[in-house]
């Protein structure tokens, strides 16, 4: 996966092409990009290798990553539905996923301040929207908001 920004003629490798999921939703906002990418990894017990998905940001200067989030899928039926970014970084999205553990990593600030905002059933996968900050989902037919920096 290539990546470019508006007016640069310098294009950025971000993901080698069997990595990136084309299924998965892809946000852009100024100079960074959000998307679902897969590495290998090892099942534990089963010794096969997995591919474990991670959600990510880069900047669209360098292709450089800002933050690597794994997102731990029960299943293949699981995938990230629904994905924001804000300009700052800043990314949620909306998975059937249990977060089981979390490695985040900010490769700008050396720390990552995450949190789950919502695990009930009731979750419309697809009512994820980010206005300025405020970030609002569905749950139960009620909408929900937070603050994304």
């Amino acid at each position: 996966m290539f990546g470019c920004l508006a007016g640069s003629k310098a294009v950025v490798e971000l993901e080698p092409a069997d990595k990136f999921r084309t299924d998965e939703p892809i946000r852009c906002a100024g100079e960074v990009v959000a998307y679902v990418a897969v590495y290998d990894a090892s099942a534990g017990d089963y010794e096969q290798e997995v591919e474990v998905p991670a959600v990510r940001v880069a900047d669209l200067r360098s292709g450089g990553r800002l933050i690597d989030f794994d997102v731990d899928y029960q299943d293949e039926a699981d995938h990230v539905h629904a994905l924001v970014l804000r300009a700052t970084g800043g990314v949620a999205w909306i998975t059937r996923a249990k977060v089981q553990r979390a490695s985040p990593k900010d490769r700008r600030r050396g720390t990552f301040h995450w949190r789950v905002l919502d695990t009930a059933p009731g979750l419309a996968v697809r009512s994820l929207r980010l206005r300025g900050i405020t970030l609002s989902w569905v749950r139960d037919g009620r909408r929900k908001r937070a603050n994304l920096r």
